[in-house]
C-alpha cells in the first residue's frame, strides 16, 4: 500500500476558536503536528473575519466564548450560504447536559465526547456489518460516571449505506430555502 502525503497547500485547514491563549496554542500545535493547516481566533468576531479571509475545512470552537458564544458562532456560520457546508464542532471543558443541548441546538455538527467514551470506543469489538458502534461504547460508560444525553425528536436518517446517505441529503436539501425549489423541480422532472 502506498501512502500519499498531500502537498502542504492540500492539507485541510482547521479554524480553532478558543479565548484561552494557552489552550489555543496547545490545540493549534497538536493539530499542526497531526498534519493540518491551522488558523486561530480568540473571539467569534475574529473567527468570522478568518472565514471571509481563508477557505476553512472545519471549525473547532469553544462553546463559552465572550461576546459571541460558540453557539452564536455556529448559527452565524449556518446562516451564510458560502459557509453552511463547513463542519463545526463545539467543545467545552464542562460536563453539563445543557452544554451539549446548546451545541446541537446551534446546529453544531458534533460535540466532542468525554475521554472515557473514546477509550471504550477504542476497546469496542466490531458488531453488525463489521462496524464499531459509538452507541455500544457509550452504553459501557453509562452508570460508571455522569453521562448526559439529549432526547432528539424529529426525523432520523441512517447514513451508513449509500441509499440512506442519499435519502438524508435529499431530505435536508428539500428543507432548505436556497436549494429546495431546484431539487423539487429536478425530482419532479
Amino acid at each position: 500500500m502506498q501512502i500519499r502525503h498531500p502537498a502542504p497547500d492540500e492539507r485541510p485547514r482547521v479554524l480553532v476558536v478558543e479565548p484561552n491563549r494557552t489552550n489555543l496554542g496547545v490545540m493549534a500545535r497538536r493539530l499542526s503536528e497531526a498534519g493540518f493547516r491551522v488558523t486561530t481566533a480568540d473571539t467569534g468576531e475574529t473567527a468570522i473575519a478568518e472565514l471571509y479571509r481563508l477557505p476553512i475545512d472545519l471549525v473547532l470552537a469553544e462553546l463559552d466564548i465572550p461576546r459571541m458564544s460558540g453557539s452564536e458562532l455556529a448559527r452565524a456560520i449556518r446562516g451564510e450560504v458560502q459557509w453552511n457546508d463547513i463542519p463545526g464542532m463545539l467543545i467545552t471543558g464542562k460536563s453539563k447536559p445543557a452544554d451539549a443541548v446548546r451545541a446541537y441546538a446551534a446546529d453544531a455538527d458534533d460535540v466532542i465526547l468525554q475521554p472515557e467514551v473514546m477509550r471504550a470506543l477504542d476497546a469496542q469489538e466490531k458488531g453488525a456489518g463489521g462496524e464499531i458502534q459509538l452507541t455500544d461504547a457509550m452504553a459501557k460508560v453509562i452508570g460508571k460516571q455522569p453521562f448526559h444525553a439529549y432526547r432528539f425528536e424529529g426525523e432520523r436518517y441512517d447514513c451508513g449505506s449509500a441509499p440512506g446517505f442519499v435519502i438524508a441529503n435529499l431530505a435536508m436539501a428539500l428543507e432548505r430555502d436556497d436549494v429546495g425549489p431546484a431539487v423539487r423541480d429536478y425530482l419532479s422532472s
